[in-house]
């Protein structure tokens, strides 16, 4: 069994103040590089991998995250360290257009840090942001109202995360507790991913209970509740289509006829 100073011996050396690592994030002109101590990049498993002796980065102490926004990774980094996540949010404004504006805008953001932590595996970070979101959707609006998770956030969240997944749990749940239909009206459908709305029929399922045996237990009461109401000359003209056609016959009079005819 190792002693008490062997195993402060193996925490400091987890956590040693003079190592770093590069991270380099985005190309271009936004590329950007970050300096931080390498242990505590420990919490993440994708970072882990990198930094073993038998992968290139733990070699050259760099870590290429071409497709990442640095913005994203240094939000990510910085709570590393801090240990939190802090909200970029002003005191709500008097004006509500504007503070929902500013909150839906840092939900995305949170959104984006959600992501790249569930990327780099690093469940803590995955933790505190989805705590940050619920806070905001809860908390980030006056007059107590809530901020429905906007579908440019939903969309994100499942096009980079996968069934079963935490945030997507959440979103469902609130949607159904909480969920208007005018916030799936016509110009909007096309935008909410094709798992959420599946996940959210099935939770409505779920909490409607067992179904119905009998179609007379329908809210609605009669069978002609389905019904469209018909035209008044529509029914007239179906009446004239039903009668024979006739031809004239060679005293004047009319005689059905075997003409067969298509009405389109």
């Amino acid at each position: 069994m190792a002693s008490s100073e062997e195993a402060t011996e193996k925490n400091n050396n987890a956590f040693d103040l003079t190592r770093t690592v590069k991270i380099r994030a985005g190309q271009g002109d936004t590329q950007k590089d970050y300096l931080i101590h390498d242990g505590l990049l420990q919490r993440s498993e994708f970072f882990k991998r990198a930094l073993r002796g038998d992968w290139k980065e733990a070699e050259k102490r760099t870590i290429e995250l071409s497709e990442d926004e640095p913005a994203v990774v240094e939000r990510y980094l910085q709570s590393l360290y801090v240990r939190t996540i802090s909200l970029n949010k002003e005191p709500n404004p008097l004006e509500y257009e504007e503070s929902r504006r500013r909150c839906n805008d840092e939900c995305r953001k949170l959104a984006k840090l959600y992501v790249f932590a569930e990327k780099v595996q690093d469940t803590r970070i995955k933790n505190l942001t989805l705590v940050a979101i619920m806070d905001l959707v809860e908390n980030g609006l006056p007059n107590g109202k809530l901020l429905p998770p906007s579908s440019s956030m939903v969309s994100n969240i499942y096009k980079y995360t996968v069934g079963g997944n935490i945030a997507r749990k959440f979103l469902v749940d609130f949607y159904v507790c909480f969920g208007q239909a005018r916030w799936f009206d016509a110009g909007e459908t096309t935008l909410w991913p094709v798992d959420f709305l599946l996940e959210l029929s099935r939770a409505l399922f779920e909490m409607r209970g067992p179904p119905r045996k009998d179609v007379k237990d329908m809210p609605l009461a009669t069978k002609h509740d389905y019904r469209e109401e018909e035209c008044r000359h529509t029914d007239e003209a179906n009446e004239s289509i039903d009668q024979p056609l006739q031809k004239p016959s060679a005293d004047g009079t009319s005689e059905p006829t075997n003409l067969s005819i298509c009405l389109s």
